[in-house]
């Protein structure tokens, strides 16, 4: 078998032999540290190979971004994306929670907790802080945002009556407008 792919390989012009040397070293060599910095990108990818594309939380579907990798709960995800080498540079971490749970501790009208929120979870270095609406499925959410326009950060609390009763996200401008969809796209 060796004596085949010698023979093979031998007959190659120099510049095929030295592409394919060359290929043959930088695979070896960043192969290793590629998948060693890439443990939660194969957890996403195994999270989509075993779920599909989508979480349901009280009876809503919503879709799920390729790389992220929602922990499984009946009525709560957790949804995380923590980049690594197999992905676009302009990916950053992101968390965001979907909740059909309501919790004990937020007892009010969605509006009202909306508020509560902006007062309570004023971060230093925000420039801007607002409230809106996100309209997902049958309901709509009251929500309110902190947001540092210098590094494109965003802290976002959502409450609603159910069957979503909140979410709250963490992450830039590239992982709000895929969150954005995924609200919208709720079905």
């Amino acid at each position: 078998m060796t004596h085949c792919i010698r023979d093979w390989y031998g007959r190659q012009p120099l510049w095929v032999q030295i592409t394919n040397a060359l290929l043959l070293l930088l695979f070896s060599l960043g192969l290793p540290v590629t998948l060693m910095k890439s443990g939660f990108e194969f957890k996403a990818i195994a999270w989509h190979f075993r779920h599909g594309n989508s979480i349901a939380v009280n009876g809503v579907k919503f879709p799920v971004y390729f790389w992220y990798a929602p922990d499984n709960s009946c009525d709560r995800y957790h949804v995380f994306d923590q980049p690594g080498p197999l992905r676009p540079t302009n990916d950053t971490f992101t968390m965001f929670t979907i909740d059909g749970r309501r919790d004990p501790a937020n007892m009010g009208t969605p509006q009202e907790l909306a508020q509560r929120a902006m007062l309570n979870y004023g971060v230093k270095g925000f420039e801007e802080r607002s409230t809106f609406e996100w309209k997902t499925h049958s309901q709509t959410l009251e929500c309110m945002q902190e947001r540092d326009t210098r590094v494109s950060l965003s802290i976002i609390f959502c409450y609603g009556d159910g069957p979503i009763y909140s979410v709250s996200f963490n992450g830039d401008d590239n992982a709000l407008e895929r969150l954005n969809r995924i609200i919208a796209e709720a079905r």
